[in-house]
């Protein structure tokens, strides 16, 4: 059968109307021997050509790179965060040193008989590395 793609308007108004075969394939279409677009293959076209086992290699090819290139792009974003990560501690640690600091600092000076430790010896013991 031929591919007629107006096939439908060579029809009489009555057929057109008829509701009997309603979501049924059109008679004028041969669903037998559709191309993947949806359009008719002539027969024996792509017959020798190992289309279908061409296209699964390009298509494995394709997704071995593309996985590849995820698997970069992961290990260099993991390698950002984890430098993030540090230059965050290495932060927070002197921000804690710097407290820690300061508070020694005032009590010694208000601390009249002489109890407190010196700020040195209590930055020795107290004190943040800022590192893992």
């Amino acid at each position: 059968m031929a591919y007629e793609p107006l096939a439908y308007l060579n029809q009489d108004s009555n057929s057109l109307l008829d509701m009997t075969n309603f979501g049924k394939p059109q008679s004028f279409l041969d669903t037998d021997n559709l191309f993947a677009d949806g359009l008719p293959q002539e027969e024996g076209l792509m017959e020798g050509f190992g289309m279908k086992e061409g296209v699964g290699a390009g298509l494995g090819a394709l997704k071995a790179l593309l996985s590849y290139q995820g698997l970069r792009a992961g290990k260099k974003q993991n390698k950002q965060s984890h430098a993030l990560s540090m230059a965050n501690l290495g932060n927070q640690a002197k921000l804690t040193n710097s407290q820690l600091f300061d508070r020694q600092t005032q009590r010694v000076a208000q601390d009249q008989s002489g109890t407190q430790m010196s700020v040195a010896d209590y930055m020795e013991k107290f004190g943040v590395s800022g590192t893992v």
